[in-house]
């Protein structure tokens, strides 16, 4: 003789969750052209130096090949990284990375493609 336990209350139906709100649009900095200049005239400075070592291998064999990868890289960085205070050490190691990428990825190429240290692209 146990006392039946009373139903439970009924779970009230869940509510539908509102809508997620949509993710912030990225704040566009933009550069004076002065400024875009200096970027510029920074980044290439950084890329020249590591470049250079490449360029002394015969990993890139002419200075016409070594100009066209120092113009690309630069105008590459430069436009990714709308910086205004370029001077830092954070800065030059993430322009170290990109050229260092870059390289690897030429040396496969040129390894895929037979060639011993280098190749004439230009």
């Amino acid at each position: 003789d146990h006392p039946v336990a009373p139903d439970p209350e009924p779970i009230p139906p869940k509510e539908p969750s509102p809508p997620p709100e949509p993710a912030p649009k990225p704040i566009k900095i933009t550069m004076t052209d002065e400024e875009m200049r200096q970027l510029k005239d920074y980044v290439s400075k950084v890329v020249v130096t590591e470049l250079s070592p490449y360029l002394k291998r015969n990993v890139i064999e002419t200075k016409g090949e070594f100009k066209h990868v120092a113009r690309k890289l630069t105008k590459d960085i430069a436009s990714r990284e709308h910086i205004r205070n370029v001077d830092n050490e954070k800065t030059i190691e993430k322009i170290r990375a990109h050229v260092k990428q870059h390289m690897r990825h030429v040396q496969k190429t040129k390894v895929k493609a037979g060639e011993s240290g280098g190749g004439n692209h230009g």
